[in-house]
């Protein structure tokens, strides 16, 4: 029994441990994108509230998912790369609105010694947001806008010329200049990675929403398949941190800052 007891106090205290070390990875980044909802004077109180909840879950369980797989520098400044361009994807595909991205991805080399990009994350308060997401066929449309990023990363690393990849939509001019300024600092970070081959999806991609722990899991009922046809696999998984975690954290935040 003492044995037992002195295990399970071992695992809380390493749990314990990793959580802190976790939140201490992912705080400047949290740090600055909770400051800016938290300075925009035009949204909601119970907007704000919302956002920035989501917003310490995504970054929590982003890290989390990095704490387990760690990175090498260049697949961290890949992942970097598509980070900058899920936020602003509309804005680089050339849509005129908003278009269904992931709340992350997880970068690999393959056996092949390849970068790919082996998993895409989105992050979801319980399994019924998460179905409630695949029935408006969220997860389809979202490894959509995966592919379309992958086929302009490439086009950029291959050298291919700003002007010579046209947006979806027409744009007009402020919006086309917004594009031709990301898409420029995007290509130079590109080019600087040096990457001798193409990025690809993993054979082997899986589509994974991550809840709070406390939530019941269950089966994810998605159909998803890649513009080639091949099936993905999906799968719903529990984050290392609970509801109550996230909001102990926000009140600490609160509070230092």
């Amino acid at each position: 029994m003492a044995d037992n007891a002195t295990f399970e106090l071992e695992t809380r205290i390493n749990e314990t441990l990793n959580k802190r070390s976790i939140i201490h990875a992912a705080y400047p980044e949290i740090k600055k994108e909770v400051d800016g909802i938290i300075s925009n004077p035009t949204m909601p109180g119970e907007a704000k509230r919302m956002r920035v909840f989501g917003t310490v879950f995504e970054k929590l369980a982003v890290y989390e998912r990095i704490a387990q797989n760690p990175e090498t520098e260049t697949q961290r400044e890949l992942r970097q790369i598509f980070e900058i361009l899920i936020h602003d994807s509309y804005v680089a595909l050339g849509e005129l609105e908003p278009v269904s991205t992931p709340d992350g991805i997880s970068v690999i080399f393959d056996k092949n010694g390849r970068l790919v990009i082996d998993e895409v994350l989105e992050m979801k308060s319980s399994a019924k947001a998460c179905h409630e997401g695949i029935r408006r066929n969220q997860p389809q449309k979202t490894l959509n806008t995966i592919e379309r990023l992958i086929d302009l990363v490439n086009s950029l690393a291959e050298g291919t010329s700003i002007k010579d990849l046209p947006p979806a939509k027409e744009l007009k001019s402020s919006n086309a200049q917004r594009r031709f300024a990301l898409l420029t600092i995007i290509q130079q970070k590109i080019i600087a990675l040096n990457l001798k081959e193409n990025i690809t999806l993993s054979p082997d991609l899986k589509y994974t929403t991550i809840i709070p722990d406390g939530e019941k899991t269950e089966k994810a009922s998605a159909n998803l398949k890649l513009k080639d046809g091949s099936t993905v696999t999906t799968n719903i998984v529990n984050s290392m941190y609970s509801k109550r975690d996230i909001h102990c954290f926000i009140d600490d935040y609160a509070e230092t800052s």
